[in-house]
C-alpha cells in the first residue's frame, strides 16, 4: 500500500514515513489483529489485538488532525469495533470463518443445521475437553 500523504510504500495503518493514518484497506478481522485464522481463539488474545490497535487509531490521538485523518480514524475505529465483536461471538466468527461475512446472505436467511450442528460440537467439545481442544486447534 502507498501511503496517500508522502506517497511511501507503508503497510501499517499509520505511515513510518510521514505518520498519517492511512485508510482501512484491510477487510480481514483476523489478519488485522494478527490472529491466526481458527475458530478457537481466546478472549484474551482478541482484546490484546483490539487495545493494541485501538490505542494507536482512536480518534481522541486525531482529533487536532486534518478532517480525512479524523475520518479515517473514525472509520478505523468502526472497523475494530465490528472485528472484535464478531471474534468475540462464537456463532458470529463461525460463520465469518465459513463464509467470509459478518452477516446472513441475502440468498438464504437461515444457517443450515449442518453448520449449527458442527458448531455445537466444537463448543461442546471444548467445554468437555478445553485442554485437548486447544491442543488440537493448534496443530
Amino acid at each position: 500500500m502507498i501511503c496517500w500523504k508522502c506517497k511511501e510504500a507503508n503497510q501499517a495503518p499509520v505511515c513510518v514515513s510521514c505518520g498519517a493514518i492511512q485508510p482501512p484497506m484491510q477487510k480481514d478481522f483476523y489478519a488485522v489483529f494478527g490472529i491466526e485464522r481458527r475458530y478457537f481463539i481466546s478472549e484474551e488474545e482478541v482484546e490484546k489485538a483490539y487495545r493494541k490497535l485501538s490505542r494507536i487509531l482512536h480518534p481522541d490521538r486525531w482529533r487536532s488532525k486534518p478532517a480525512i485523518e479524523r475520518r479515517f480514524s473514525l472509520q478505523w475505529t468502526a472497523f475494530l469495533n465490528e472485528a472484535r465483536k464478531t471474534l468475540l461471538d462464537s456463532v458470529t466468527r463461525a460463520r465469518y470463518l465459513a463464509t467470509g461475512s459478518v452477516k446472513p446472505s441475502e440468498q438464504s436467511k437461515t444457517i443450515s443445521q449442518e453448520f449449527l450442528q458442527t458448531i455445537f460440537n466444537l463448543q461442546m467439545d471444548a467445554m468437555d475437553r478445553p485442554a485437548e481442544v486447544k491442543l488440537e486447534t493448534e496443530a
